[in-house]
């Protein structure tokens, strides 16, 4: 692609378009409607391509994710799992709360899948719903160490990765929890 000069000569493409490559350059001609370019300087386009989406969330500059999306990235992990993880995180989970926010259902059917009577949101299905609370408790049991239920899936997370200490330790917990989050 050439641009346009001072004649507004039109765009220069190596081959032919297709049509719906036609249609976006109809709207990529729109988003640069006002935009102003510069005849003493060589504009260009940069392309950032990722591999993946693991290297899209981690390499972004403007990644403002904290530890825990630091840390479920973990290797022995499934990446749908840490996509998952990651959603959770995020709260862009499709729990009856954010799906009644979204106006996808009606309020009156937000009710906690478990049949506990409270409203579905990823903070309750996975910290306080009496009925997968359980799951913890017996994960806690099983591994040989205690712990107090946080109130936020964050803490939750750091928590139960840091309870065996130990660097070893944390990355078996983590891969734990992440499992056990799966399982949910």
């Amino acid at each position: 692609m050439k641009g346009w000069g001072d004649g507004g000569e039109p765009w220069e493409w190596r081959q032919r378009l297709w049509d719906w490559e036609e249609v976006l350059v109809g709207e990529c001609s729109a988003l640069l409607a006002n935009v102003v370019f510069q005849v003493t300087i060589d504009d260009h386009w940069k392309w950032r391509l990722y591999n993946s989406v693991y290297d899209m969330l981690t390499t972004d500059e403007s990644n403002t994710m904290d530890e825990v999306s630091d840390m479920i990235w973990h290797r022995h992990i499934q990446l749908k799992v840490s996509i998952l993880a990651c959603r959770l995180h995020c709260n862009r989970l499709p729990t009856k709360a954010n799906l009644v926010a979204r106006g996808m259902i009606t309020e009156d059917v937000q009710l906690c899948v478990s049949g506990c009577g409270e409203v579905e949101t990823a903070q309750h299905l996975f910290v306080s719903c009496p009925i997968f609370r359980e799951l913890w408790s017996h994960v806690r049991e099983w591994v040989g160490v205690c712990g107090v239920d946080p109130f936020s899936v964050y803490d939750y997370f750091l928590q139960f990765t840091y309870l065996a200490g130990g660097a070893t330790s944390s990355s078996f917990m983590q891969l734990l929890w992440l499992l056990c989050v799966w399982v949910l």
